[in-house]
């Protein structure tokens, strides 16, 4: 074993607090403590970092990894990106398993997981009251029935700085999916996530769930129900999150909450479509709460939808949707006028100077920021009019 390896960069500025005990080296390659990364962790006690050089880690024992109930960090080496765990798309075979109570000083930073396959939790499962801390890792290509990248029962994780890409979920979660927990998720990208027969393509939350979902991007998604996000009599709190093209067959283009209160803040729903519903669809007195927040260019109708719901909007934007602007339950004090957006046809949410949606604006009347991105670019020559966007949008899809 290593002690206190020559480390760079951002790696050491966040491995510097977990340096107290051993570091155990992993290298498939050979010219380490260890080839695999389930023979480092086996031989790690409470407190020790595996560090794991850069390279692919397939087989089975660089899959279906646990850390039984002792608080590890488990780090690539070479920073986000440079180990890479492949489980080869075969069946039952996921990155991490975490079930015995482990805590936020578990960690996980740094790697790739690819092409995982299991029913619960594609690449990774996270169950019976743990609340490890997943860094800078990206999730490719995994599937499942429940949480194509991940599943999260009874238990309180967080998610920093992830990316989530073409993972699928049949049932719930092409992403994440959330069963009575409340993960914590910022700054994560989730896009092309798929739930092809349910409902969240990015995100499930499923009975009691509260996860805190900040400053994270949602394009590409699309479900049945819940093109991003589905709530399902649980109340997530999300905020300076943008949500872009996601699609669904029957409800919530962007948002579907059913017996739900979510509260939806500093919020951009631009480029979303659904039959209903151009952003959030209520269900089953679902009452969520949308504010200073813009939903605009949607590609099917209106911004806010309900069939059984009383949700309510203020301090908001609402511009060019195809179904009309009107909002669905109770709604005061927003505005109906172009966001100026930098780019909208290339996910450029950000705000032009002259943008009505920054708080110095004179037509702000609320001297409050509206939307997920602050300011990206000089005036906007002339607003887009919704006449032209009819023209443009077919680049959405």
């Amino acid at each position: 074993m290593t002690r206190f390896p020559a480390l760079t960069g951002a790696l050491l500025v966040g491995w510097v607090c977990l340096a107290a005990g051993a570091t155990i080296r992993v290298d498939g390659s050979g010219g380490a403590d260890y080839a695999t990364i389930d023979e480092g962790i086996e031989a790690a006690s409470d407190g020790d970092t595996v560090l794991v050089a850069p390279g692919v880690y397939s087989g089975h024992r660089n899959r279906n990894l646990s850390f039984e109930g002792k608080n590890l960090a488990v780090l690539s080496e070479g920073g986000a990106g440079a180990a890479v765990i492949d489980c080869e798309g075969l069946a039952n075979n996921r990155a991490f398993v975490f079930q015995s109570g482990e805590d936020s000083t578990s960690v996980v930073s740094g790697f790739v997981i690819r092409d995982g396959a299991f029913a619960l939790g594609g690449g990774m499962s996270i169950v019976g009251g743990a609340s490890p801390a997943i860094d800078d890792c990206d999730f490719e290509g995994c599937a499942a029935d429940r949480g194509g990248a991940v599943y999260v029962e009874v238990s309180a994780p967080s998610f920093r700085r992830c990316g989530f890409s073409g993972c699928t979920a049949t049932q719930r979660g092409g992403g994440i999916y959330c069963l009575e927990s409340s993960p914590t998720i910022v700054g994560c990208t989730f896009s092309d996530c798929d739930a092809p027969e349910g409902t969240g393509g990015a995100i499930c939350c499923h009975v009691s769930s509260a996860p805190l979902i900040s400053n994270c991007t949602f394009a590409g998604c699309d479900a049945v129900w819940g093109g991003a996000l589905s709530c399902l009599s649980s109340s997530p709190h999300v905020e300076g999150s943008a949500f872009l093209r996601c699609t669904v067959t029957w409800y919530g283009s962007a948002v579907y909450c059913q017996q739900s209160s979510p509260s939806i803040v500093y919020c951009t729903l631009v480029g979303n479509g659904a039959p209903f519903d151009a952003g959030v669809f209520c269900l089953s007195g679902a009452s969520p709460a949308i504010t200073n927040s813009i939903i605009a260019f949607g590609t099917e109708g209106a911004p806010v939808f309900a069939i059984d719901g009383d949700p309510w909007t203020t301090r908001s934007v609402l511009f060019a949707n195809a179904g009309g602007d009107s909002l669905a339950g109770s709604h005061a004090d927003n505005l109906f006028t172009d966001p100026l957006l930098c780019d909208v046809t290339h996910d450029d949410v950000r705000l032009c100077s002259n943008s009505p949606c920054l708080p110095q604006s004179p037509q702000n009347p609320w001297d409050q920021a509206v939307g997920a991105r602050g300011q990206g670019c000089g005036n906007c020559v002339a607003p887009v009019e919704a006449s032209t966007w009819g023209r443009i949008k077919f680049l959405f899809r």
